[in-house]
């Protein structure tokens, strides 16, 4: 089935980069939705603009120097509307931002005063929750985005090759008065495995606190497969904890597991929930762990 991609940004001052997307996208066996496919309906403008991210799969967007129609509710832009509901909804993100210092921008397509002050407030969220890539012009931009595209877009229920170290983000976890330790590595911004740890001095792993994110390794030695997790300490200094993938729990081990091949397919987030939502831990003290755990993925 093929999925859908959804192409957020102003319109003005991106006509050209937006019919250079569409033209991009058609290369590749996706349905395309946007502003351009919208049509005449009863739902308001942003309304539409939801329900379309909704049925989305991936979001596509594009920022410059333009922060757009302001919704008179929120105060925020309809592109930084459209994101957030794309981040709630846990769709694969794509960020492209102008290059402020070698991009071809035209005098009249920038804002100055408090929409430049919030549009720079919305260029920092993307910063920060997203690895972006920026452009000089709709050629540019183009061309990243078809590359982009080429290397992520999988068959559906296709397993991705893990690569051998994946970015990871710590989240801490009580269960029944328990602290538990979930380790969560990203491909393409994306979940991609997930391992949960017991955290005491005795059963489980030492991690500092303050520590929040790292590199999941994975190793193989005689012919059995460990991972392992590196942070670096507040001194500069690289640590390994070993073995990760210890079974701390039999059940939470053997779902975590069920649930990185989830990852590793994919398929739609919201799949994934459903199906860790349908998962029965056996031990009461333990059964709050579906629902935290959905909570981390969605973050």
């Amino acid at each position: 089935m093929a999925k859908t991609i959804f192409i957020s940004s102003t319109y003005r001052d991106l006509v050209p980069h937006r019919d250079v997307i569409w033209k991009v996208l058609q290369n590749f066996d996706v349905k395309i939705t946007g502003m351009e496919a919208f049509g005449a309906r009863r739902s308001n403008p942003l309304e539409t603009c939801f329900e379309e991210v909704e049925v989305s799969d991936i979001y596509l967007g594009v920022i410059s120097m333009c922060y757009g129609s302001i919704d008179e509710l929120t105060g925020k832009s309809y592109t930084q509307l459209e994101y957030e509901k794309a981040k709630e909804l846990g769709l694969e993100t794509l960020i492209y931002l102008i290059d402020e210092n070698k991009g071809e921008v035209k005098t009249g397509n920038i804002d100055f005063g408090d929409k430049y002050l919030r549009l720079n407030s919305f260029k920092n969220i993307l910063k920060k929750n997203h690895t972006v890539d920026f452009f000089q012009n709709e050629t540019d931009l183009g061309t990243k985005i078809y590359n982009r595209l080429e290397s992520i877009l999988h068959k559906p229920g296709q397993l991705i090759n893990r690569p051998e170290s994946l970015k990871a983000r710590t989240h801490r976890m009580n269960l029944n008065g328990d602290s538990w330790v979930v380790i969560v590595g990203y491909l393409n911004s994306k979940p991609f495995e997930v391992w949960t740890c017991k955290a005491d001095i005795e059963d489980g792993i030492l991690l500092p606190k303050s520590v929040e994110e790292g590199f999941l390794t994975r190793r193989t030695y005689e012919g059995v497969t460990e991972f392992d997790f590196t942070f670096q300490n507040k001194r500069g200094y690289k640590t390994t904890i070993e073995g990760i993938s210890y079974m701390f729990d039999f059940h939470i081990n053997t779902y975590d597991k069920v649930v990185s091949r989830l990852l590793q397919s994919d398929i739609h987030l919201s799949v994934v929930t459903n199906s860790i939502l349908s998962l029965k831990l056996e031990n009461k003290s333990l059964s709050s762990w579906n629902e935290q755990l959905i909570k981390i993925l969605q973050q």
